[in-house]
């Protein structure tokens, strides 16, 4: 079930909200009777994959919601220096590129959904993927009438946990270790020898002359002459 949040100017419909809770003041709507379309995924599958941000977690798991990997970095969001100011950059905050990881590309229907958690929009790679309790993608304007003339771009969302205050204090923990090797070894370099004969070939098939001579065969395999005929790969 779900109710409708005010909060300043905008109104966010995505907060789930038990029948028994539910406020004289707030409407409470089952997934049966909403009629946008969404898709929701909760805090149990987002960690089952360690992960520095959410964005990774919600590969595959929204319906709709496409996140694919953009860059290495994330960018700070500020322009280049074009007015005469002292720092060097001005800050653009809300401007330039929507969503705030701009490691990837999140798109909704071909648009890039407003991210917004706990009925404020905000930035995404700065939630911890465990103080989630539910993502929600809002792909059609009719769910996302909220959001006034950008409702047609969709809206990711978010919805923290709530502390439990008679719970004591609470301490978790959760860890990841693995062991890699390569599937298979580098290669086996050749010895000065062997080079030194399969260079010869080579030059003969080519219709050159070899550069190597038999004594300097047996200088390579013997090691007779170290500064000279070195035993190097």
């Amino acid at each position: 079930m779900y109710k409708i949040i005010t909060t300043g100017l905008l109104c966010v419909a995505a907060v789930a909200l038990k029948a028994q809770d539910a406020p004289a003041d707030s409407v409470a709507h089952t997934k049966s009777n909403t009629l946008g379309a969404s898709s929701t995924v909760y805090t149990n599958d987002l960690v089952k994959y360690q992960s520095a941000t959410i964005l990774t977690g919600l590969q595959g798991r929204l319906k709709g919601l496409n996140v694919s990997p953009f860059r290495g970095m994330q960018l700070l969001r500020t322009e280049a220096n074009t007015k005469s100011d002292i720092v060097g950059a001005i800050p653009n905050v809300g401007g330039g590129i929507y969503g705030d990881n701009s490691e990837f590309l999140i798109s909704a229907r071909g648009q890039s959904p407003i991210a917004i958690v706990d009925g404020v929009e905000r930035d995404l790679y700065s939630i911890d993927p465990e103080a989630i309790e539910s993502v929600t993608i809002q792909k059609d304007a009719l769910s996302n009438m909220f959001l006034g003339m950008r409702s047609s771009r969709g809206a990711l969302i978010i919805t923290t946990k709530n502390p439990d205050a008679k719970g004591g204090f609470h301490l978790s923990l959760t860890g990841k270790f693995g062991i890699s090797s390569a599937l298979k070894s580098g290669p086996n370099p050749l010895s000065a020898y062997q080079y030194a004969y399969l260079l010869n070939e080579a030059l003969l098939n080519d219709g050159k002359s070899p550069l190597y001579t038999y004594d300097d065969f047996e200088a390579y395999r013997n090691g007779t002459s170290p500064y000279l005929h070195p035993d190097v790969n």
